[in-house]
């Protein structure tokens, strides 16, 4: 954005030459604020900002000094030490600050020229509310906002289950399809939804398609085969990319920033209070400031084995699944390893979280970890694999298991009812009291239907073939259902 309400740092640069000495100042003032939350891209102005420790007005001046040491600009420490001696007190006394900040300072790297700005949505929230302020959600405990389907599980505790979702319950139709040329496999594949759009990776691309008629809004291609499925909060969409995270502008695909992550990044990331948290192929979890994408903390927990995504965030927690079987708890705040469960069997599928247990599956069973130090409550076992994540919705897990969509008791394991589905069932997704689950076949995955269920016993409200395609993970809002297949994304609603 580049208006009054919401400058950009190259327009608030431009002020800086302002005659008006009232102007520059307001402009520094505003530097300053952005160097908070965006310092790399108040750092792609350091000429203009070294310029004004000349300027004529010593309020300029200091304020210059002030933002010279934020962004850690050692190469003006001459013109520092000459405004020592400055005949304003304000000025002389900012400049020894600002030297002793810069002795032993690495500056601020300035953020690619093509990388745009994200709106300080923090500053704008304190300053646009009037009332008194109310403490922040703990981590993981927000719930998206109703009618959105905004990451790959719904919420950041991957819990698949959206309690003021709607989808189709009664008769069912296709309102549109649209082809995908990327090489991926609707069964790994996973749309989000959010702001009357669909988002979704075709390939190494993000596609964003209006939910009405599935026509293409904007594509951003990321490189290589990831498959970016991204996590959209706050009008930011934070996608996967071989080099990192990447985060967009959700109305135009328009690049924020991107924040390296030591190998490609696996798996969809979760957004949680600020924070965006990411796993990769190199076994590592990484957390990064969602508004300009600066490095927070990583913690190495695979040892080379991949770290599957998103990883679920709960109680001042980040729980991910390593590929090698492990399930590691690590300290929201820091990365710190607070404990670690081995399951049985290797495992691509990330945990869930739900009041203090992690429910963790892998290839043969589902097992209810304790969230406070990883002790096992239960475990219900498979012969015929887990066919995706769990999802936890009022006290019951749902899990595929071999060709059946199982309903257990979030207690003890003990199974309430099983859906015979004649295929592998991927993540179910609950909306309400529906739940709704993509199947794949086991020996020709381009066979699958899709399900909706009654939750409470499992008995079926419509049933969705597609010989052409099998399915994984779906979104559910806003009345439809959207599902990633092999030959396409499929939109489902009442029928018109």
């Amino acid at each position: 954005m580049t208006d009054d309400t919401d400058p950009t740092p190259s327009a608030l640069a431009d002020r800086l030459s302002s005659p008006e000495a009232a102007t520059r100042r307001d402009a520094m003032d505003r530097l300053a604020s952005l160097a908070e939350t965006r310092p790399r891209h108040v750092a792609r102005e350091a000429s203009a900002i070294r310029d004004r420790l000349g300027d004529d007005d010593p309020a300029v001046r200091a304020a210059a000094c002030r933002l010279v040491a934020t962004l850690g600009l050692v190469d003006a420490e001459g013109r520092l030490g000459d405004l020592r001696l400055d005949d304003d007190p304000a000025v002389s006394e900012a400049a020894r600050e600002a030297l002793s900040a810069l002795d032993g300072a690495t500056p601020v790297d300035p953020a690619p020229a093509d990388e745009r700005v994200a709106p300080d949505r923090r500053s704008e929230a304190a300053s646009e509310s009037t009332a008194e302020a109310t403490p922040s959600p703990a981590p993981g405990t927000a719930s998206p906002p109703a009618g959105t389907w905004p990451a790959w599980r719904f919420d950041a505790r991957n819990t698949g289950y959206a309690p003021e979702g709607a989808g189709p319950t009664g008769d069912v139709a296709g309102r549109w399809r649209v082809a995908l040329t990327g090489g991926h496999r609707g069964v790994e594949a996973s749309p989000t939804f959010a702001e009357g759009t669909v988002h979704f990776g075709d390939g190494g691309t993000v596609v964003a398609a209006d939910a009405a008629d599935g026509s293409a809004r904007w594509t951003v291609e990321t490189g290589g085969d990831v498959t970016p499925t991204p996590t959209v909060v706050d009008g930011t969409a934070y996608a996967p990319s071989p080099d990192g995270v990447l985060a967009l502008d959700a109305a135009d695909g328009g690049r924020e920033w991107t924040a390296a992550t030591p190998d490609a990044v696996f798996g969809p990331p979760a957004v949680d209070g600020g924070v965006v948290y990411a796993t990769d192929e190199a076994g590592t979890v990484v957390a990064v400031d969602a508004a300009d994408g600066s490095e927070r903390w990583r913690t190495e927990v695979g040892a080379g084995a991949p770290v599957c995504g998103p990883p679920a965030v709960a109680d001042g927690r980040v729980f991910a699944t390593v590929s090698n079987g492990a399930v590691v708890a690590l300290d929201a705040a820091d990365g710190a390893e607070r404990w670690r469960f081995e399951m049985a069997h290797r495992s691509l599928i990330p945990p869930a979280v739900v009041d203090g247990v992690v429910y963790a599956a892998c290839r043969g069973a589902v097992s209810a970890l304790d969230a406070a130090d990883g002790t096992t409550s239960w475990t219900a076992e498979t012969a015929g694999g887990v066919g995706g994540a769990p999802a936890v919705a009022d006290g019951t897990v749902y899990v595929g298991m071999g060709e059946r969509l199982c309903a257990l008791d979030a207690a003890d394991g003990s199974e309430r009812w099983a859906f015979e589905t004649s295929r592998s069932p991927g993540a179910p997704a609950v909306a309400g009291d529906t739940v709704y689950v993509g199947t794949a076949g086991t020996l020709d995955p381009t066979a699958g239907s899709l399900h909706a269920l009654d939750a409470a016993d499992g008995s079926s409200r419509w049933t969705f073939d597609v010989e052409a395609t099998g399915f994984g993970a779906l979104a559910v809002a806003n009345g439809g259902v959207y599902a990633v297949g092999d030959d396409g994304l499929y939109a489902l609603g009442d029928p018109e």
